[in-house]
């Protein structure tokens, strides 16, 4: 699935949302909120692609709503391509349990604000073994996430952040998938308590040393069962202390070559709104960005024949934000400062991938590069947003930021440093 197709599902989601009705109160009164309450029942099918591959599945889930917390648990079966012990295999059946937890805020203008994380298992079978004569897999982890739910009437709107982190326990102890993910999607009523749901992602995946997915962008579309409750309840997600959740795609100056990418902000909100402080994240998946840098591999090796290859980049960036907001008539200011880890590689790509001997990829361009691939550096970055709040709790923007990467050295780069444009959409319970 493309990034655009993507777009192209959120924007449909938010124009379709009948207008709001005014209110007799101020802007940030909060307003009453119908929230689901007992027992949840969905069923879905998923489809995911990895660029070049990708699979196809079920989910069964259930969920117990409570005032202020959302209980629930689900099971997943996946067919098709996938990654085992750093490998693309073909033929792979996958079969995970996870169990989750959300914090739920009711917000004004019928939006409900939901944080919280999943944990589970996935055990992985291939039609064949890998080169290291492994077919069987295990992998433990889960996710934390932040989602945003809006809209009063028969069509509501699902805007969301999630951070995988997924590390394979068999046939060894390696990180498998550490993603970052935009989230969107629509609820549409269909019956008394029944709703038909559709759900995209697209993100950076990152794993097995270099040999994972690199990116992943995936559909859902299912069915589920959500009574809801006679009257708003849970705390509110409004007021001296709240809620954000940020999402954009932008384009990248960094390391002296354009890319682009998604970027992802969650986190919560101080003094009435007037300090953020949460997690950020940024990526440039080397699939979606095809520019390639001639690198000579040290020492007069070569590959395949080769003696200079054209490599791809990928890397992402995640840390902690602390950002002051002031308002400018009718803006919204923020001056983000961001600090964290920042990583960032080049591998080989195409028909590079397929090696010689059967060895993994990343095993390959260690002994190439002398195991500068990849480096990572303290990242940090600053710049400034600019919002336009719609709603009261809607604010697209755009943010021109600058980042740098302290430490940061590779064969191809001694620095990932450089400046970004990004547009986004904002959403605060």
């Amino acid at each position: 699935m493309h990034h655009r197709t993507f777009a192209t599902l959120l924007l449909a989601t938010f124009t379709s949302l009948r207008p709001l009705a005014a209110e007799p109160h101020a802007v940030d009164a909060p307003t009453e909120l119908r929230l689901p309450a007992g027992i949840e029942l969905s069923a879905s099918a998923t489809a995911t692609t990895f660029a070049t591959t990708g699979n196809t599945g079920a989910t069964a889930a259930a969920a117990w709503n409570l005032p202020s917390l959302r209980l629930g648990a689900s099971v997943t079966a996946v067919r098709g391509d996938g990654y085992l012990a750093g490998y693309q295999v073909d033929e792979l059946q996958t079969l995970g349990a996870t169990a989750s937890a959300y914090w739920r805020a009711q917000g004004q203008d019928g939006v409900r604000f939901e944080a919280g994380g999943a944990v589970g298992a996935r055990v992985l079978a291939a039609s064949a073994a890998m080169a290291g004569g492994d077919d069987r897999g295990l992998v433990v982890g889960g996710e934390l996430e932040a989602r945003a739910v809006f809209g009063r009437g028969r069509v509501r709107g699902v805007l969301g952040i999630a951070l995988p982190l997924w590390v394979a326990v068999r046939p060894s102890v390696e990180p498998d998938e550490l993603s970052q993910l935009t989230r969107g999607g629509v609820e549409i009523a269909v019956g008394k308590d029944l709703w038909a749901t559709a759900m995209a992602e697209v993100g950076g995946a990152f794993g097995y040393d270099g040999d994972g997915a690199k990116f992943r962008a995936g559909a859902q579309v299912g069915v589920k069962w959500m009574p809801t409750a006679s009257r708003s309840g849970g705390p509110s997600a409004r007021g001296s202390i709240g809620a954000y959740l940020a999402t954009e795609w932008r384009a990248f100056g960094l390391a002296g070559h354009a890319s682009h990418g998604p970027g992802l902000s969650a986190g919560v909100t101080l003094f009435g709104g007037g300090l953020k402080l949460g997690i950020l994240a940024h990526g440039r998946p080397g699939p979606i960005n095809p520019t390639t840098f001639d690198t000579m591999p040290v020492d007069g090796q070569t590959y395949r024949g080769k003696s200079s290859l054209p490599l791809r980049s990928d890397g992402n960036f995640i840390g902690l934000v602390a950002a002051p907001v002031f308002r400018a008539g009718p803006l919204r200011i923020e001056l983000p400062l961001a600090v964290g880890q920042a990583a960032y590689g080049f591998f080989l790509a195409g028909e590079d991938r397929n090696t010689p001997d059967g060895r993994r990829v990343s095993e390959w361009e260690n002994e190439l590069f002398a195991g500068k691939d990849s480096s990572f550096a303290i990242g940090a970055e600053a710049g400034v947003v600019v919002a336009v709040p719609v709603r009261s709790w809607l604010e697209p923007y755009v943010a021109a930021r600058y980042s740098v990467t302290v430490g940061y050295d590779s064969i191809v780069r001694d620095s990932y440093s450089g400046p970004s444009l990004g547009l986004g959409l904002q959403v605060r319970p």
